[in-house]
């Protein structure tokens, strides 16, 4: 869907049915509006700020992965550290499997 609404305006004005409203020629990308005026100290602070809030936005979004990835790792690690058996177990099953092969070679 926002694909289409960016193709809507766009594929008419390669058509010529509306005139251009941004061009790429010689390696430069230019954008034109015939509804605003573009230029001026007011036009550079927008497009500075527009693209400082990007990488800023951009950063909170990364560091937010980050940490529920390192908090998902934590939980795992937790889990896997809750579902080991106790030492005692691990004794007990020790035992049981020493006596087992012992019960074996004797028979």
């Amino acid at each position: 869907m926002m694909a289409a609404s960016w193709l809507v305006p766009v594929v008419p004005e390669r058509l010529g049915i509306l005139a251009e409203t941004w061009s790429v020629r010689d390696g430069v990308v230019s954008a034109s509006s015939s509804v605003v005026h573009v230029g001026g100290g007011a036009t550079i602070a927008l497009l500075v700020g527009t693209n400082v809030l990007i990488i800023v936005v951009i950063g909170l979004f990364a560091n937010a992965l980050a940490a529920a990835r390192r908090d998902a790792q934590r939980q795992v690690t937790i889990q896997a550290w809750q579902l080991r058996p106790a030492p005692a177990a691990r004794s007990i099953e020790r035992l049981r499997a020493l006596s087992a092969s012992r019960v074996r070679s004797r028979a």
